[in-house]
């Protein structure tokens, strides 16, 4: 059985994605790639940036979903969750294929997908 890289802040993982994310942009001049990478840059790093890779858990994206509003100024629409969840889903599958390379059959607190209610706008 492998081991979780406790070592590893979840910064750096959204730090390279965004990076690839902006390189996809850049080869296939699609804005999607580039939409994502923003809403890294802008909200997952400054909110769970400094989160371990195996404390980022469904309580903390609750969190993450009410410091996002927080930071908007107001609920977010559908479109912009759904932006959002997808970049969420971008990041850990990134470190779930990093870590599978490196730890195979290791366990992260954080479930592969990202669902819409866990960082659903609260009312």
């Amino acid at each position: 059985m492998g081991r979780v890289d406790v070592t590893r802040r979840f910064r750096s993982v959204c730090q390279q994605c965004a990076k690839e994310l902006y390189e996809e942009t850049e080869r296939t001049r699609r804005e999607l790639p580039k939409d994502l990478a923003q809403v890294i840059n802008k909200y997952v790093i400054p909110i769970l940036g400094d989160y371990m890779c195996h404390n980022v858990t469904r309580d903390v994206l609750q969190q993450y979903s009410n410091k996002r509003r927080d930071m908007m100024g107001k609920n977010p629409s559908a479109s912009t969750v759904a932006t959002h969840n997808t970049a969420l889903n971008y990041i850990v599958s990134a470190k779930k294929s990093a870590s599978s390379a490196t730890f195979q059959g290791s366990k992260a607190s954080m479930s592969s997908t990202v669902s819409a209610a866990a960082i659903s706008p609260s009312t």
